[in-house]
């Protein structure tokens, strides 16, 4: 029997990278699957998908601290949030598996703890361009599991990792969408427009969102002409709530504008299924929209040099504005010629995302225990 743990830290909005994954393995005979959260709330969320998704047992495990940490963290509103104090406290007990599979690489010190620590696989949460996915705590896991080739080259690029501890298993993501069924469209708008969904970067160095997010918002809502969903990555607002709370009063009586700062909908492909053209900046989330090629514009507020970095390779599938004057025109513009980029599109998901078709929590699974039996 191998005990296979999966650390789920990252919260909520990582859990679709994993969460079949874990459903398939739960239901190998030869399995005892557990999960490690950092709330009760996860856990609930979890065990929803889990069942949905038809997996056999699988222990979920609150990481809870001792309860005079846990009161202050509370209190100080960061409880989920304590995740290295977690695997401190945690570490003897998820290192008694036989395998641990993380979305996330904090969950790497639990190879840099004094003592055994057996092998640890991880799946990446997202298939984005940015340096800071290829960093030096690659070089601890044992096995990576990566959508396509582009994530696979550079990693191997990057010499942390030897071609045998990288393999491809396409988009786990997506595979546990088409299981689940997500179908769902958003129905708050009155009139039928096209409809632009705007998705800043929550890393505020690199976003949109500062410079330009509310001139964005203004622009579009005035000319009239589009619905427009505006759904940042959920930790936009992770610590500055008052401000994704004031932006959802401010537009609810919208016809044309509808504000969703982190619900089920802006993780689970509801915005990037429904929405005819997408502006954004850096958001790995980009790739996922480009699975139905379908215009993009790329929003350049920081005056970027990006032609030739890789970093930023997703801005050539679509136009790129560095004034917010442009916004209108390109809109405009990308509807009148709404298949410009489309084979740069599909070439791009094909070489971020992997095979789309193939059954991803079944090759995964095969890779994890192939490691094991090594």
């Amino acid at each position: 029997m191998h005990r296979i743990a999966f650390s789920l830290i990252g919260g909520a909005h990582q859990f679709l990278h994993g969460v079949a994954v874990l459903a398939e393995l739960s239901r190998r005979a030869e399995v005892e699957a557990r999960a490690y959260v950092v709330s009760g709330d996860d856990a609930v969320s979890l065990r929803e998908m889990l069942d949905r998704l038809g997996a056999g047992p699988v222990e979920i495990v609150v990481m809870a601290l001792p309860r005079p940490l846990e009161t202050l963290a509370r209190k100080m509103g960061f409880a989920a949030a304590m995740k290295v104090p977690r695997l401190i406290h945690w570490a003897t007990h998820i290192r008694r598996s036989d395998a641990i599979v993380s979305l996330e690489r904090t969950s790497t010190l639990l190879k840099r703890l004094p003592g055994h620590c057996p092998p640890m696989v991880h799946i990446p949460h997202g298939a984005g361009d940015r340096a800071k996915g290829y960093e030096p705590r690659f070089r601890f896991f044992d096995l990576v599991l990566v959508a396509g080739e582009k994530d696979r080259t550079r990693l191997l690029d990057t010499g942390l990792l030897k071609p045998d501890r990288v393999a491809k298993i396409g988009y786990s993501k997506l595979a546990a969408l088409r299981a689940l069924g997500f179908e769902s469209t958003c129905d708050g708008f009155s009139q039928s427009r096209p409809t632009v969904l705007y998705i800043p970067h929550f890393d505020r160095s690199l976003s949109s969102w500062d410079g330009m997010g509310r001139a964005i918002i203004d622009r579009i809502a005035r000319d009239g002409r589009f619905n427009l969903i505006v759904a940042p990555h959920m930790r936009l607002f992770e610590h500055a709530v008052q401000e994704g709370r004031a932006l959802c009063e401010e537009f609810a009586g919208s016809d044309n504008v509808h504000i969703d700062p982190g619900s089920q909908a802006s993780l689970d492909m509801t915005y990037t299924m429904q929405a005819d053209l997408l502006v954004s900046d850096i958001s790995s989330q980009i790739y996922e929209f480009c699975i139905r090629p379908r215009p993009c514009i790329f929003v350049n507020a920081h005056g970027v040099r990006w032609e030739d970095d890789p970093s930023y390779a997703m801005w050539r599938l679509g136009d790129v504005i560095e004034d917010i004057e442009q916004l209108i025109p390109a809109i405009e513009n990308a509807f009148a010629h709404p298949d410009a980029y489309a084979n740069r599109q599909r070439e791009a998901v094909h070489w971020s995302l992997g095979d789309l078709e193939q059954s991803t929590d079944v090759i995964a699974s095969d890779r994890i225990l192939e490691l094991l039996a090594r």
